[in-house]
């Protein structure tokens, strides 16, 4: 803070064998307080409102993946079950029933 109120700190020093010196710019002003109040207001009002920028982007981005995501597992259940259902026909033709060991007792799909 001292920086804001260009005050430096008071500096010691020897010049020969008897002299010291002590170097001293100046006392803290009345607006010393006033200028730490300030400096730590506006420093988390800068911070607050950086993060809530952040937050409003991120879940601008969320809502626009969220529903880009819903259509890729879509895209994905219809590729696997139609890949499932090429295997059951192939193994149906070659006379293979993958369905019965898969299905518990007592249990009948579509037949």
């Amino acid at each position: 803070m001292g920086d804001l109120e260009e005050i430096n700190p008071e500096i010691y020093g020897t010049m020969g064998q008897n002299y010291t010196a002590v170097l001293r710019n100046g006392e803290y002003s009345p607006y010393h307080l006033g200028i730490q109040l300030w400096f730590l207001v506006f420093s988390c009002m800068i911070h607050i409102s950086a993060m809530n920028v952040f937050i409003g982007v991120l879940s601008n981005k969320y809502t626009e993946f969220c529903e880009f995501r819903h259509g890729l597992h879509e895209e994905f259940r219809g590729a696997f079950t139609f890949q499932r259902l090429l295997v059951e026909v192939a193994l149906e033709w070659l006379g293979l029933r993958l369905r019965a060991a898969a299905q518990p007792h007592g249990v009948q799909y579509w037949e």
